[in-house]
């Protein structure tokens, strides 16, 4: 018997939508986890899986009781669970033609019962299912139907978030990217500024001097090649020795701003 595999009328935008989650192939975690093993518990049966169905297989993201990661779509109980809104059911997978000789029922994990609520995501996509799944025959109650209905729901609920989030973060890091560009295009419009007006020179925590523009140059006498990468004391030697020059270091070092007057000497030997 030559067997047609069912296919949603919507299967590309549904596709589309499972994408949008970024969630296939992805690490185990355990908010997830926590579902399939209260499915399992609810319906009292040894396997339960947090199934999504791709295009050519169903991947789980989470399982209990089955040890597999995936299966191909076209031996799949999950591809009849997408096809409809309600929670899809197979008592017994040997007196089901569809599934009689299917090798998860002919083999491992020797499926005779599977019942599974679609994964239906807020515009209307079934994504995929979670299922419970044992190995000899059995009927959900109207409760354990329910619950897992609500569980499904849930399962909905936490990638939502997830995109939620992914959504957050690529903002924040856009406006972190954003704000350090503005900054920084702000701090070279000051640089620019200060260095038209004012002698200026930048020294490091150990008070190396690391920048030094034209005008310090011009005023100390000293070449940018003879200050860069020397100790601020080639600047006011007489300053660095004082008691003065104790508090001015601590001040600036404290982050506060130090205001004052200090007498430098320039290469030849004049005072500024």
């Amino acid at each position: 018997m030559n067997k047609i595999n069912p296919i949603p009328a919507n299967e590309e935008k549904r596709l589309q939508a499972l994408y949008e989650y970024h969630i296939l192939d992805s690490v185990s975690e355990q908010e997830y986890d926590k579902i399939t093993a209260l499915a399992s518990q609810i319906c009292q049966v040894p396997i339960a899986i947090i199934s999504l169905v791709d295009k050519n297989r169903q991947w789980f993201k989470s399982e209990v009781g089955l040890g597999a990661k995936e299966t191909p779509r076209d031996i799949s109980f999950c591809q009849y669970t997408i096809m409809g809104e309600e929670v899809f059911e197979v008592p017994n997978a040997l007196e089901d033609e569809r599934f009689v000789e299917n090798p998860l029922v002919t083999g491992d994990p020797h499926i005779r019962f599977y019942a599974g609520a679609p994964l239906i995501t807020p515009e209307g996509y079934n994504i995929g299912s979670l299922c419970v799944i044992d190995q000899v025959p059995k009927e959900l109650t109207k409760e354990q139907r329910d619950a897992l209905n609500t569980l499904a729901e849930h399962v909905i609920m936490t990638l939502e978030l997830r995109i939620k989030n992914n959504v957050l973060t690529e903002q924040v890091n856009r406006l972190t990217e954003e704000k350090i560009a503005r900054v920084t295009m702000e701090l070279g419009r000051y640089k620019e500024a200060l260095d038209e007006v004012l002698a200026v020179f930048i020294m490091d925590s150990q008070g190396i001097i690391t920048y030094a523009n034209e005008a310090i140059c011009a005023l100390s006498q000293y070449s940018k090649e003879e200050l860069l990468g020397h100790h601020k004391s080639i600047l006011h030697p007489e300053f660095n020795s004082s008691l003065e020059s104790d508090t001015f270091w601590e001040t600036i070092q404290s982050g506060e701003v130090w205001k004052g007057e200090i007498q430098s000497r320039a290469k030849d030997g004049s005072i500024y």
